[in-house]
């Protein structure tokens, strides 16, 4: 599970890439993200293990996740 500070700059990158539209739940918005890099962060570095990869974490941290994050979907779709 990432730390709090690794979650809450997640959210922030994504809420910085996909700007939420005014007047929307900003703190919803980065609780989904964030619960979606913790799902996705814990399948995907249990994934990693299972397939013998050494220091999964320090391989997803520096490859993995940005790719990811730019490819969720805007918030709204996020909080449905």
């Amino acid at each position: 599970m990432p730390t709090e500070e690794v979650r809450a700059l997640f959210a922030e990158g994504c809420l910085q890439h996909h700007r939420p539209r005014p007047g929307q739940d900003i703190d919803a918005a980065r609780r989904a993200y964030a619960d979606a890099f913790d799902a996705w962060l814990t399948d995907t570095v249990a994934t990693a293990r299972a397939e013998g990869l050494r220091d999964a974490e320090r391989h997803l941290a520096r490859d993995g996740w940005i790719s990811w994050a730019t490819a969720l979907p805007p918030p709204e779709d996020t909080l449905r």
